[in-house]
């Protein structure tokens, strides 16, 4: 009889169509916007990880890992498309939680409704809904636990902070039920979620410092018994880490494709999960960090209100600030809201976002940690909303008080072409074309030197997911260690092909057979910054996307010109396969991992023109050079080129460009200038080395 009398209430059926309509709004405008495969990033890492039922970087994120390997089923699309919906189910996902919370503040549907649909248009939420990612599923659990705070507030509460009348949505509560027996209810939930968030990301930890202060206000109802309900509750949610143990033991005994993160003992569990490999950055460290004192709690809570508050909110920011002051006349809730302001603004600002100089990489690397916070700040967007609607309500103009909640309405409407222009990923195949052309443009059972996540993460798709160039095997490193992991070669997989190489293979760069690179089948990932492990023993020329590695000791007089046409004929055959086309055609970019991208494709552009230019053919040589500049922004490849012909003995020429950039002016002048004393200090440290005299370069 409840079900039904609930079923047929008009006002509880409207909040759940319009939940209905705001969710499938979202969706549909995330699905158009979605990246139809790989994006860079850890996109491609989630995705191939997800596919293998493995798992990603610590901590591993396993919650992820199984919903995205769930997905996967679906019958219909490719896996990374199908792992990418994700994100956009848990990007509308957390707009409806948004519109849930915001109705319980201010039983207004027009505000509750726009500000949820603007949440879900702001850049952060936006951007990460549309690719492969664990954030916008951290934001739904930590907005879910969020509102249910505000439940346990507003116990036996019904009134709102701008009631209207006109569209009356109270939450709908059984009166059988009293205030101890609901608030054991919600907040077993919400440690639960809790719990089980820690399984996607650390950081919803912070919304569990926030989800303290309602549970402080019912401290009555707090026994010996509830703390150990929600130990359990908290746990059974934890218990989804476990998943990591599990899957290591079995991939390492039975085999499998990604294991990126090993947790098959104890020991390496909490390693994991504690993101102890990340050093100052782990979890642990973190935490210890943030006690310390000093300037650096001004510029983390500067640093996360302006890059990721305000420029989230910018559109509708006095909004923000009316809605927090008319919070102010119910305390609790005030409190609540600004807690949470501060435990991410302020403590997580501290962590991660305490530089006084910001660059643009670490405020897009910083910044989606603090997507939970978004959504609680765009219901404080909805109070301020509501309160300017009662406001005029109140006065006898005719028209405006009816005209308002449609202008509200409208606002999502008008901000929402920006924003699609802006974050849409529905025609940016950059990562797929990358790590394909740079798969298939290496010779035959090649061996390749992995670094950077570009390139490891994009390889991991392709050989795990699309089985593509199988027969190469795949060393994946980090800058200042002399070791190597072969997660994307497992020897159960590569050994037959391989044996030499793992019989006698120490997991050490230095000890990585010769032969290999003597035969010109030796390369390492990108041309940009060869690690200075790699740069201390082998020697690099351009190749397509990548570069061919020989041992320095070998490079000596007529061997050195004989490897390097090798080389130089391979880059001539091959350079036609790469999809340049496609990269002029790609519009600007945003993010600097496709920057990056856009950059190999530069550079390789620029060293074939300088190859055609060599021999013989100028027109093609300057074409070439114009399809670099129309490609991506300069400032990403000029110099490796630069330190591609300072290396191979050309400095006069390599100064004849910068002074050809030069003369261009403005930005390019400029730029030009830092080229020429790069090139300086280089040609002089190479002089210095070589004579060990402090000679002047005129």
């Amino acid at each position: 009889q409840y079900f039904w009398s609930q079923l047929y209430n008009k006002t509880l059926l409207k909040s759940k169509i319009l939940l209905v309509v705001l969710f499938l709004i979202q969706f549909i405008i995330y699905l158009l916007a979605l990246s139809p495969s790989i994006y860079v990033g850890d996109s491609s890492l989630f995705a191939a990880a997800a596919f293998s039922l493995g798992s990603a970087q610590p901590p591993g994120y396993p919650l992820y890992m199984m919903l995205g390997k769930l997905s996967t089923f679906l019958p219909f699309a490719n896996v990374a498309f199908k792992i990418n919906l994700i994100n956009a189910v848990f990007g509308a996902l957390t707009c409806v939680m948004v519109f849930k919370a915001s109705v319980s503040l201010t039983k207004n549907w027009h505000s509750s409704f726009a500000s949820a649909m603007l949440c879900g248009i702001s850049p952060l939420i936006f951007s990460e809904s549309v690719k492969a990612e664990v954030y916008t599923m951290n934001s739904f659990l930590a907005m879910l636990v969020f509102y249910i705070g505000l439940k346990i507030l507003n116990l036996n509460q019904e009134k709102g902070v701008s009631p209207d009348n006109h569209a009356q949505m109270a939450e709908c509560v059984p009166n059988k039920q009293d205030d101890k027996s609901q608030f054991l209810k919600l907040s077993l939930l919400g440690f639960f979620i809790i719990g089980i968030g820690t399984g996607n990301h650390h950081t919803i930890g912070f919304m569990g410092v926030v989800f303290l202060w309602p549970i402080i206000l019912n401290r009555r109802h707090i026994t010996f018994r509830w703390l150990c309900l929600v130990s359990i509750f908290f746990s059974l949610g934890f218990f989804v880490n476990l998943y990591l143990y599990f899957r290591s033991l079995v991939i390492y005994h039975s085999g499998g494709l990604i294991l990126y993160s090993y947790a098959g003992t104890l020991k390496h569990f909490f390693y994991v999960l504690l993101r102890q490999s990340y050093g100052d950055g782990s979890t642990s460290d973190a935490i210890l960090n943030a006690a310390s004192f000093g300037k650096s709690w001004f510029w983390g809570f500067k640093n996360s209100v302006f890059h990721v508050g305000i420029a989230n909110t910018k559109n509708v920011f006095p909004f923000l600030i009316i809605g927090l002051m008319c919070l102010f006349r119910k305390s609790k809730i005030f409190v609540y809201f600004i807690f949470a302001i501060i435990s991410w603004f302020l403590l997580l600002g501290k962590m991660v976002f305490a530089s006084p100089e910001t660059n643009f990489k670490d405020i897009q690397t910083v910044s989606v940690y603090f997507i939970p916070v978004i959504p609680v700040l765009y219901c404080l967007v909805s109070v301020g909303f509501a309160s300017v609607t009662a406001f005029l309500g109140k006065h006898k103009w005719k028209i405006l008080p009816k005209l308002v909640p449609a202008v509200i309405l409208l606002l999502p409407l008008i901000f929402l072409p920006v924003s699609f222009n802006l974050f849409k990923l529905n025609n940016n195949h950059i990562a797929y074309h990358y790590s394909r052309d740079m798969l298939l443009t290496l010779p035959l059972k090649s061996l390749l030197i992995n670094y950077t996540d570009n390139p490891i993460f994009t390889v991991f798709y392709m050989r795990a997911v699309e089985k593509l160039r199988e027969d190469i095997l795949v060393m994946d490193t980090v800058g200042k260690i002399d070791f190597f992991g072969i997660e994307s070669s497992p020897s159960w997989k590569y050994a037959i092909l391989y044996p030499d190489f793992y019989r006698k293979q120490k997991s050490s760069i230095k000890d990585v057979d010769r032969e290999f690179a003597l035969k010109g089948r030796l390369f390492a990932s990108t041309a940009f910054a060869l690690s200075e492990v790699i740069s201390k023993h082998y020697e690099p020329y351009p190749y397509c996307l990548s570069v061919i590695l020989y041992p320095k000791e070998r490079i000596k007089g007529s061997y050195d010109k004989i490897i390097k046409g090798i080389a130089i004929n391979n880059f001539k055959l091959n350079y036609p396969k790469l999809n340049y086309e496609y990269m002029i055609e790609l519009p600007d970019q945003s993010d600097f991992f496709s920057l990056e991208l856009q950059g190999l494709y530069g550079f390789a552009a620029m060293v074939y023109g300088d190859l055609l230019k060599r021999s013989g053919d100028e027109t093609g040589g300057a074409a070439h050079y114009k399809k670099a500049f129309l490609i991506g922004e300069p400032k990403f490849y000029l110099w490796p080129y630069v330190y591609f012909l300072l290396t191979d003995g050309r400095e006069s020429e390599a100064f004849s460009l910068i002074k050809d950039v030069k003369q261009v002016g403005g930005y390019y002048g400029k730029f030009a200038e830092v080229l020429e004393m790069n090139a300086v200090s280089v040609v002089k440290g190479r002089i210095n080395k070589d004579t060990g005299k402090n000679d002047n370069i005129q």
